[in-house]
């Protein structure tokens, strides 16, 4: 085969820019309105506490005794936060593949939710032994966003952090 037919192959094989915005666009389009409020209420809060946060600290006399408590609820808001795009993605595959999702016990929930947490608490540390060698951090932002997407999409058993 020649050079030019094999490039040509490749570009039919691989899709481009173009078509991959084409297909997230139709995909958003199918997903329900339920999950686009539930994506909602976990980003919204968030944000808006995010501003507060930042302007409390910045211009409150009291900012040294209310950092503590502020902190706490800033990282509740987060995992809150996590969680909802975590459940978001998993309408998003329920979108792409009907009828795939796993009927988990409240238990396996709890496990999956507890490691998806665990394992967002270890981003900011993560991130700053990232930036340090700058290979590995797109491979960290990566997993990161992977397990949003997948953690409540599969059965993960006994063991989420192994899957």
């Amino acid at each position: 085969m020649s050079k030019f037919r094999s490039r040509i192959q490749r570009r039919r094989d691989n899709a481009g820019a173009i078509q991959l915005l084409e297909e997230s666009f139709h995909l958003i389009r199918k997903v329900e309105a339920k999950h686009f409020l539930i994506f909602a209420v976990g980003n919204v809060p968030f944000a808006l506490a995010v501003l507060y946060f930042i302007a409390d600290m910045s211009r409150s006399s009291h900012a040294a005794g209310d950092a503590a408590f502020s902190s706490l609820v800033m990282v509740i808001l987060y995992l809150w936060m996590r969680y909802c795009q975590a459940k978001f993605c998993a309408g998003m595959w329920e979108t792409l593949n009907p009828g795939s999702l796993p009927i988990a016990t409240r238990s396996e929930r709890f496990r999956v939710v507890a490691s998806l947490w665990f394992v967002h608490s270890l981003q900011m540390p993560l991130l700053v032994v990232g930036c340090f060698f700058l290979i590995p951090l797109g491979w960290i932002i990566a997993m990161q966003q992977n397990f949003t997407v997948l953690a409540l999409t599969q059965n993960w058993g006994d063991r989420p952090l192994r899957g």
